[in-house]
């Protein structure tokens, strides 16, 4: 296969870039607005799980695969591993958002719908 050091970051590209355009076309005003809660919780596990998997390569706890990556690195964590990383905790914190969203706008509308019976009730007496 030609460029089979692409093969690690086009796999995880394939699959996680989807994911991301259906839940940004979808929700992109409500994510707009929530862009530092989403950078925030974005970048703080992603942080965390860099180092963890630094160390955990570093011991030898689990390898990659030489021929399967770019050999681009930040500090000593192949880009592929940080990208990963990145992509799936922003697929989490979007759709958590987003969820978050849907949830909050049900119970107002739940709470408004219950505030017009209850006038409608008092008009009635």
């Amino acid at each position: 296969m030609p460029n089979e050091n692409l093969t690690y970051l086009l796999l995880e590209l394939g699959w996680s870039l989807p994911i991301i355009g259906l839940l940004s076309i979808r929700g992109w005003r409500m994510l707009w607005r929530a862009r530092k809660a989403l950078l925030v919780a974005g970048l703080v596990p992603t942080l965390f799980l860099c180092i963890a998997d630094s160390l955990a390569l570093h011991q030898g706890i689990w390898l990659l695969n030489s021929q399967k990556i770019t050999g681009l690195y930040l500090a000593n964590l192949p880009i592929e591993e940080v990208i990963f990383f990145a992509l799936t905790n922003l697929i989490i914190v979007q759709a958590m958002l987003l969820l978050f969203a849907l949830q909050s706008q049900r119970v107002s509308q739940t709470k408004s719908s219950q505030n017009l019976a209850s006038n409608a009730n008092k008009q009635e007496l």
